[in-house]
């Protein structure tokens, strides 16, 4: 496959017949089928990200183009986790390529250099994670990650504000607050939600807000708004990184008190019957 037509052949082959409106359902199981080609040793990460940085309207020497090479080359060599591998980062990489489309697709398009920051920031979101969790030191794996994009990113020559843009959204990951990015986002006070400190910015700028929800949108989506097939597959490589069961609590937990009731950006809600069906299947199937 060729690097560049990765979005392409997405989007030419996710709507009906003669229409260039994708259908929910189609376009899911075509990016769920992608992901299932992407095998080690065979898939390259590099030539999927050369392809992305191609169709963004910015100059080929860019800081954050360079970044972006730079971390699609360091996964390539990362073996990872069962789950938080390079494969991730590849999937979270397209997730938020596709969303960035379908957010185009209805008017609201990105500027590119917002993309190009979506784009690293997926790509460096869970840099160097040591397939554990949190547990009660919030941010402490986002914290890691981000101090390694910033390396990367200082040696570019990435200006300070793009570097604490980045910073921002990769915390923005930690899945236990976006319950309150939910809640900031349905709040008619901003001032009345208990963000944390590192992400209090979120209330004033709207602009990094919209790229946090389709972040952390981008990343969720491939375990709970693709396809109940894909679902699974995520699902079993947690259980193979964690060394136990995805048990019902489990999944309960992260239907509910994580992903919540719908997506959180408006290209996500794309997929909101996706995961209606998805959260109920799983549900169902812990119920046995």
């Amino acid at each position: 496959m060729v690097a560049a037509s990765v979005l392409h052949r997405l989007r030419q082959r996710a709507g009906p017949a003669n229409t260039g409106r994708p259908s929910p359902d189609r376009l899911a199981r075509r990016i769920a089928a992608l992901y299932r080609s992407w095998k080690r040793p065979g898939f390259d990460l590099r030539e999927v990200i050369d392809g992305y940085l191609a169709e963004i309207a910015l100059p080929d020497t860019s800081p954050l183009k360079t970044v972006a090479r730079r971390l699609a080359a360091d996964l390539k060599q990362w073996e990872g986790h069962p789950y938080h591998s390079s494969l991730h980062h590849a999937e979270v990489a397209n997730n938020a390529m596709v969303l960035a489309w379908l957010s185009a697709e209805r008017g609201k398009a990105l500027a590119p250099a917002d993309v190009l920051l979506l784009l690293v920031a997926a790509l460096g979101h869970d840099r160097d994670h040591d397939g554990t969790t949190n547990g009660d030191t919030p941010f402490r794996l986002e914290t890691i990650a981000a101090n390694a994009v910033d390396e990367i990113c200082r040696a570019a020559g990435v200006d300070a504000d793009a570097r604490a843009d980045l910073r921002l959204l990769i915390l923005s990951t930690d899945a236990t607050v976006r319950p309150k990015l939910h809640a900031l986002r349905d709040s008619v006070d901003p001032g009345s939600v208990d963000l944390p400190p590192a992400l209090d910015v979120l209330r004033r700028s709207h602009r990094l807000f919209r790229l946090a929800r389709l972040l952390s949108d981008a990343d969720l989506m491939s375990s709970a708004a693709l396809t109940k097939r894909w679902s699974l597959e995520q699902s079993a490589r947690l259980s193979a990184e964690w060394r136990k069961p995805i048990d019902h609590a489990c999944l309960s937990y992260f239907f509910d008190g994580m992903v919540g009731q719908d997506m959180l950006s408006k290209a996500g809600r794309f997929f909101s019957g996706n995961l209606r069906k998805i959260r109920a299947a799983a549900l169902e199937r812990g119920d046995r």
